[in-house]
């Protein structure tokens, strides 16, 4: 495993994968495993809940995640053109 450096765009989208994983993870099974426990019917209600959370939450996060890489990522490169 690599050490994270700030200054390399290379680590930040490292981060931002393992972040995507983690969002789309938690907002669909999370979700449907809760609803599972919570209620005593049957798997379609917990589907429908976690299909529900992921495209109310996890979508729009993942979009945020992704814009704000981005932007730390073009940040970078500018930073690198203006040094070398």
């Amino acid at each position: 495993m690599t050490e994270f450096q700030a200054s390399e765009p290379r680590s930040w989208v490292r981060i931002w994968a393992v972040l995507v994983a983690g969002t789309l993870l938690g907002s669909s099974i999370v979700p449907v495993l809760t609803w599972k426990l919570s209620h005593s019917s049957g798997w379609a209600g917990a589907f429908e809940h976690g299909r529900e959370t992921i495209w109310s939450i996890g979508i729009p996060t993942v979009i945020a995640q992704t814009v704000v890489l981005g932007v730390i990522v073009l940040i970078l490169f500018v930073k690198k053109r203006k040094t070398a």
